[in-house]
């Protein structure tokens, strides 16, 4: 048996969103992000928060007392907007609590989520402001490096959620065994178990060429690639398989899908073709923040800005 399996034998911990951390700079993609938030947050009965990052002015060639007033008239225009946006916001029951702070994106988030005990840091993949490339390069690997809690981002593709519906009614959950799996699809299975929702469990076995079977001639190697395929699928099956335990508490079995399809577009079909509302996958904690996903980066970051839905990423 399989370390992955003797680890998923144990029971699967219940999901509890105790603490949902917003970040938004008020952009209508904030919006969106912060509609998703709040179904979660009725659903689990979640304390919220929002946050949002004054970007530091250079100072070269400011005077101090100008650097000084600028930074108070941002920071009284950025709680009015704040305000506004509370305002704007049914949030029922839920009281919110408001953070307004100077300093870069990732750091104000990092920093806030940590003191704040967030166990779910909820935001766009797109907007303006300081957040502007929020999920695009440096800034948004730093947050999937340094923020504890796991990551739902919310996409400028992603569909506008229903608030007439369940919080996930079809979960996909992509990985290639990396060292995050265990924590990413803990979280998949307790999800889907807890909103009754379908899960479909996704590798995609990389594709070989025949240098790398060791062949010189590729003619010579074409059964020889079409074995190794049929090898590997089989046996990332049986991976996948050893993913879910028997007590895991689905309302329905789990579909297991294989395929040679070129990453991203293969984790972006398989989820439109099964109407995912929710795309889950790891991310490994490591000091080298384009390593941090246990799926290459690049690839992480196309899913977050393509998909159709909202994307979960959670650290090992």
């Amino acid at each position: 048996m399989s370390t992955i399996a003797v680890q998923q034998e144990h029971l699967i911990p219940k999901i509890a969103f105790r603490h949902i951390l917003v970040a938004t700079d008020f952009s209508a993609l904030s919006r969106r992000a912060l509609d998703y938030a709040l179904l979660i947050a009725h659903r689990y009965d979640s304390q919220l928060s929002l946050v949002h990052a004054i970007a530091p002015a250079p100072i070269d060639s400011i005077p101090l007392e100008a650097l000084t007033a600028e930074v108070h008239r941002e920071h009284c225009e950025a709680e009015r907007e704040m305000g506004r946006l509370v305002s704007d916001t049914s949030f029922g029951q839920i009281q919110p609590k408001i953070h307004v702070k100077l300093g870069d994106a990732a750091g104000v988030i990092a920093a806030v989520a940590e003191c704040g005990g967030a166990d779910l840091l909820v935001l766009g993949t797109r907007g303006r402001g300081v957040f502007k490339h929020l999920m695009v390069g440096s800034v948004a690997e730093r947050v999937l490096r340094d923020v504890q809690c796991p990551v739902l981002t919310v996409g400028s593709h992603a569909l506008p959620r229903l608030s007439d519906r369940e919080v996930f009614q079809s979960i996909l959950f992509a990985t290639d065994f990396g060292h995050a799996c265990i924590s990413a699809v803990q979280l998949a299975i307790s999800l889907a178990a807890d909103c009754a929702a379908r899960l479909t469990l996704l590798h995609t076995v990389p594709t070989m060429s025949a240098v790398d079977l060791g062949y010189g001639y590729a003619a010579a190697s074409a059964s020889d690639l079409v074995a190794y395929e049929k090898c590997a699928k089989s046996e990332s099956l049986k991976r996948l398989k050893e993913l879910v335990p028997a007590n895991s508490g689905l309302c329905s079995p789990p579909e297991f899908v294989t395929d040679t399809s070129l990453l991203p577009e293969g984790i972006l079909e398989a989820a439109k073709l099964r109407n995912a509302d929710l795309i889950v996958m790891g991310a490994n904690r490591t000091k080298h923040p384009r390593l941090a996903s246990h799926i290459p980066w690049s690839v992480v970051h196309e899913v977050l800005c393509r998909a159709e839905c909202p994307v979960l990423t959670t650290n090992c």
